[in-house]
């Protein structure tokens, strides 16, 4: 062999070269590759979405079998008020095509107007009101499916959203997933959030900034995730206007903290679960209609309902201090506002509304209490 032809052998064919090493990463971690006098970095993620080492589908398919990779999905809804609006979703729920095998549970939360017993419908009629969390437990209990679809009794879904929420939620798995939800003039309600702070409670609550409300920066102030294409989202957590996640994390988890008696009890769930390694993931591409404020008839102050549950949040995860704080400052300032618009003629009650927002940022935080229904 010439020299000139020595010089361009391939290193494998040379007794004197001996090969060059290639880094191998483990999953999850990093690793360096060097060519021609460059350093790169690469990255051998775990099959798998979000880091992990195999699907919540997949497992499912191992273990009930290839022939049936579709879950089992049992679907909780709670009911309290009138059942026109569940039944309205269980009839959605026995109209999906292409359809989906699942168990349908609603729990009627000792509800003045009974829900009525319904044909391929499990009910379950709890003795004393116990707000949603306590309803959705009792529900998740007597659920056998792989899945848990948890859906507010006042949302209306389209003939395919099911078979599509499970397409896309599969290769997530486990984790928190759920659709875009609009209300019936179809606005955005701007599912995904970020954990909430004092800072969120501030703008929401401050009377100056309620002009702008619908603002995109004032939306991502008060904490709301703006989607970006239709790709799944990573967020914080998802409003539990609808909600899928696999039952034994659910059961796992301890489901719903049942001292809440609304608001937040999601939050406090997926704040949990993501402390386990188990993300929130939103279908900006999938959108649900969500009437809103069905299952709040009778309920004595909501607003003052929200605040507790939002003091309650704060004590568990820390921020307490600062969220009344928070509260109080608001209050002055919108007694500063209201009186302004006052001396100018405009329509105001500043001594009342003090009263009342003063009043709120001294509440206990909240207790899941039956009482709150009625006057």
């Amino acid at each position: 062999m010439a020299l000139d032809d020595h010089r361009r052998a391939p290193a494998l064919d040379r007794p004197d070269v001996r090969p060059a090493r290639v880094p191998q990463a483990r999953p999850g971690r990093s690793c360096r590759h060097v060519r021609r006098g460059r350093t790169r970095r690469c990255r051998v993620r775990p099959h798998g979405r979000a880091g992990l080492s195999r699907s919540f589908g997949e497992r499912l398919l191992v273990s009930r079998g290839a022939a049936d990779a579709s879950p089992l999905v049992s679907v909780v809804i709670p009911h309290y008020g009138d059942p026109r609006h569940a039944l309205a979703l269980v009839d959605d729920l026995r109209h999906q095509s292409p359809s989906v095998t699942r168990q349908i549970i609603v729990v009627d939360d000792h509800s003045p107007t009974p829900f009525p017993e319904t044909v391929g419908v499990e009910v379950i009629h709890r003795e004393h009101n116990g707000g949603f969390g306590a309803a959705v437990n009792t529900g998740a209990a007597k659920a056998s499916g792989d899945w848990l679809l948890i859906a507010n009794s006042d949302v209306r879904i389209g003939p395919t959203l099911l078979a599509q929420l499970i397409e896309q939620a599969q290769p997530l798995m486990p984790a928190v997933v759920g659709p875009a939800s609009a209300d019936e003039q179809g606005r955005p309600e701007h599912t995904g959030r970020r954990f909430p702070t004092a800072r969120h409670l501030a703008v929401t609550t401050a009377l100056p900034l309620q002009r702008f409300n619908r603002s995109q920066w004032m939306l991502r102030l008060a904490g709301y995730v703006l989607p970006r294409g239709e790709r799944p989202q990573r967020v914080d957590w998802l409003q539990g206007s609808l909600l899928v996640l696999p039952r034994e994390v659910f059961a796992a988890a301890g489901g719903f903290d049942e001292g809440y008696y609304m608001y937040s009890e999601e939050v406090d769930l997926q704040r949990r679960l993501g402390d386990r390694g188990v993300p929130a993931w939103l279908l900006p591409d999938l959108t649900v209609t969500h009437t809103g404020g069905a299952s709040t008839i009778g309920i004595v102050d909501v607003g003052e309902r929200m605040i507790r549950s939002r003091l309650l949040y704060a004590r568990k995860f820390g921020g307490e201090r600062a969220a009344r704080g928070t509260l109080m400052a608001v209050a002055v300032l919108n007694l500063v506002c209201r009186l302004m618009l006052r001396a100018t003629g405009r329509a105001s009650a500043p001594r009342l509304a003090w009263h009342r927002e003063w009043r709120r940022a001294r509440l206990a935080p909240s207790t899941a209490m039956a009482a709150n229904r009625g006057g």
